[in-house]
């Protein structure tokens, strides 16, 4: 009974942590806005990847493994198979962040976070804050999805900074690991 129960737990945990948030409402739109209502968790500074002081993802630089893919097909979306689980962490404030998909990579990523269903999954752009708060982190749920596992490139832009950043979705990047088995 306790191995049935173990079992049962697994497998929803398994699906849980594969589908991107609202997965069952998103739609593709050239921008989508973060709606900062109802983050997962908030704290002090996070160990990824800060840019522009502003926010910070699990990048090739703060990550040692390539991040894991699950197959994951969106009926408005079938054409992004695969679905890399990735927090957005956002400093509270004043501030704001721009997340571009690079027209280099259009057509193979789409940025997805939030815990509400109306968010949309952007092609081209996901705008992250300003969020209300004084100066701490927050967390949203999401990540990316692609058409094929592979070493993403995403450029972040806040108050007069640009930055460009990697992401191993499934694939690794440049000095990284493959994602765990």
């Amino acid at each position: 009974m306790v191995a049935r129960l173990a079992c049962v737990v697994a497998v929803v945990l398994a699906i849980a942590t594969a589908v991107p948030a609202g997965a069952d409402t998103l739609t593709p739109t050239p921008t989508a806005t973060l709606d900062c209502a109802n983050p997962l968790a908030g704290g002090p500074r996070p160990r990824s990847e800060v840019v522009g002081n502003q926010v910070a993802l699990l990048t090739s630089r703060s990550r040692r493994d390539a991040t894991q893919v699950a197959e994951y097909t969106d009926p408005a979306m079938p054409q992004f198979r695969y679905f890399a689980k990735s927090p957005l962490l956002l400093r509270t404030g004043s501030g704001s962040a721009r997340i571009v998909v690079p027209r280099s990579e259009r057509g193979r990523v789409v940025l997805s976070w939030g815990n509400t269903d109306h968010d949309g999954t952007a092609t081209r752009e996901f705008v992250a804050g300003p969020c209300p708060g004084g100066s701490t982190w927050i967390w949203f749920p999401g990540g990316y999805s692609v058409t094929v596992p592979h070493c993403v490139t995403l450029v972040i832009r806040t108050a007069g900074h640009a930055e460009r950043v990697r992401v191993g979705a499934g694939k690794a990047c440049p000095g990284q690991r493959p994602p765990p088995r």
